[in-house]
């Protein structure tokens, strides 16, 4: 059966309608018109200014990744392993949660809005950290061995399969150009709009982030992005339908704090 699923998705995929909007100035209206399309691949073109990533970073020298590329100094990188390393989500998010999940290890976050619950997230951290430290070194590191991409600690090795990973990015991409896959499995940079009370919004990366940040230290004032099928965007007055906050890991005020800080 589960080949059977996987070949159905491999030819959904590829016979999957693209709607190609980057000649496309993306504002409101834009975002709103975005509802019509429920199976289509959207393609977008998103001004660098307005894009964020866990972690409440911007693509500019704020972010860790970005600066080390610009100024070419891997240091930096290590210096922000060394200097943040949550153990639990409250430590992450900077919060006091009194309960269970604000005391769960940090790699089991989930977003407010995200529907995967802690257990799910950390399970499945834990098969990406296999899968990529394979292919990056040959090793199976494990995530708790190895460490996550976002935040510290991480070991040696992990340090080398994250500078390793940005170096060859960032001559492939300044070589060659920028060059999406669509039909492959990462299909691209991958995200969603965040909408907050005022009708300002931010698009957040949650797939083929390191090559945003490759776009970002070479200059680039816009990345090519594929809107993200199962969420498109979420909309800070429908809070109380969160699924994190329905089944109250996060309380509201929590929850729009952490909404509030990828618009700072």
């Amino acid at each position: 059966m589960s080949i059977l699923k996987s070949l159905k998705y491999r030819i959904n995929k590829l016979f999957t309608p693209i709607i190609n909007l980057r000649d496309q100035i993306v504002d409101i209206s834009l975002i709103d018109s975005l509802e019509q399309y429920k199976k289509e691949k959207v393609l977008l073109k998103i001004p660098i200014k307005r894009c964020v990533l866990g972690m409440f970073w911007k693509l500019d020298e704020t972010n860790p990744f970005v600066q080390s590329m610009i100024q070419s100094d891997y240091s930096i990188l290590r210096k922000y392993y060394e200097e943040f390393q949550p153990s639990n989500v409250n430590e992450l998010f900077n919060l006091d949660l009194q309960n269970d999940y604000g005391r769960m290890d940090a790699y089991s976050y989930s977003l407010p809005w995200n529907s995967d619950s802690p257990q799910f997230m950390l399970r499945r951290r834990k098969e990406v950290a296999v899968k990529e430290n394979k292919q990056r070194s040959g090793e199976n590191l494990s995530l708790f061995e190895g460490g996550h991409t976002d935040f510290g600690p991480v070991s040696e090795n992990k340090l080398s399969i994250e500078i390793s990973r940005l170096a060859e990015l960032y001559l492939s991409i300044q070589k060659h150009g920028f060059k999406e896959d669509l039909n492959k499995n990462d299909g691209g940079i991958k995200g969603y709009f965040l909408l907050n009370s005022d009708r300002e919004w931010r698009f957040y990366i949650n797939g083929g982030k390191h090559r945003a940040y490759v776009l970002a230290a070479l200059g680039h004032k816009e990345i090519p992005v594929v809107l993200n099928h199962s969420i498109q965007t979420v909309k800070v007055d429908k809070i109380d339908q969160w699924p994190q906050v329905a089944n109250r890991n996060y309380n509201h005020y929590n929850a729009q704090l952490i909404f509030e800080r990828f618009f700072n």
